[in-house]
């Protein structure tokens, strides 16, 4: 369904008071004329339409999302979306994974006032996936009007009040990731992270390797608008990085905890404090055999009447 695409989109000219398990009665102008374009119908039709399966295709039923064919999606998004918003130029949008604020210190969570989140900013970018290549993609941020934390696909950014420091929290194993963000206006889709991080572990690829593999496997099925103005290509930082991430991200879910590092600092040095916590914390007390001593695995060898092991 080209409508499960757009939800969010529609669900931003609404209140935040709107419940955003209701669909709306009456869809906005460029959203029929995109419909019946892409549909060949015309506006009468397209209302008609959608007072029948609202719901079904507001609640994304199964049925709609057995019979969606991501090409075929795509190539009508880059038909007929363009003609009206540069937003419709492609149907992969990347946004925050709530639409509420999930912070409990929050004015507007502790009141229970349930909005939504309303204030957003966008930008062009470039997803690198497994089956579809590089294609273009519109990031969405979500900003919370009541503690002002900042919504992002894979993590949020808030401000401890104490050092008025920013910091990037990743979402906890509640939340699964579907991509990760390695550049300001790159993401990479988890699942061709896992791979590049296995070419590494058991092909002793490079990651500069990886990404020149990558981009010549998909130097054809890029789809990428002639005008956008993100260019797609995927290089070794953008591998490693989300190898760390990952990685990172793993160490933590496994242990209940979630990922936090600095947001103002060069993405270069972002994960370099993290990572070499982490390892400390291995060496020390991830290895729970390490003090293990047993007459099996051990021998004790007496010099001079002292035990030697």
């Amino acid at each position: 369904s080209l409508m499960s695409h757009l939800k969010r989109n529609i669900l931003l000219l609404y209140p935040s008071r709107h419940p955003i398990n209701q669909g709306p009665s009456i869809l906005p102008g460029e959203t029929r004329i995109f419909l019946g374009e892409s549909c060949n119908m015309d506006e009468k039709d397209v209302e008609a339409c959608w007072d029948a399966v609202k719901d079904a295709v507001w609640a994304e039923d199964t049925v709609f999302q057995a019979i969606q064919n991501d090409e075929a999606v795509e190539h009508t998004f880059q038909k007929h979306g363009r003609k009206l918003y540069h937003m419709y130029s492609s149907p992969r949008s990347l946004w925050p994974q709530n639409q509420y604020c999930i912070n409990i210190e929050c004015p507007y969570v502790k009141a229970n006032k349930n909005l939504k989140l309303q204030q957003v900013s966008e930008l062009n970018g470039i997803l690198y996936t497994v089956s579809m290549g590089s294609i273009a993609v519109r990031i969405y941020q979500m900003t919370c009007e009541g503690c002002k934390i900042v919504y992002h696909p894979d993590y949020f950014v808030k401000k401890d009040p104490d050092t008025n420091e920013h910091s990037r929290h990743y979402y906890d194993a509640t939340m699964p990731l579907d991509v990760l963000q390695v550049a300001k206006h790159h993401f990479v889709e988890t699942a061709l992270s896992r791979m590049s991080r296995n070419h590494m572990l058991y092909g002793a690829t490079s990651a500069g390797n990886c990404a020149k593999v990558y981009m010549r496997m998909h130097s054809r099925t890029a789809c990428i608008p002639s005008k956008w103005t993100v260019q797609a290509s995927l290089c070794s930082d953008y591998v490693y990085d989300a190898f760390k991430i990952l990685s990172l991200l793993g160490y933590h879910h496994s242990r209940g905890t979630h990922l936090s590092i600095p947001q103002t600092i060069d993405q270069a040095c972002r994960f370099d404090a993290e990572m070499s916590r982490v390892n400390e914390e291995i060496r020390k007390h991830g290895q729970p055999d390490i003090n293990h001593l047993c007459e099996k695995c051990v021998r004790t060898v007496v010099d001079n009447g002292k035990g030697i092991v």
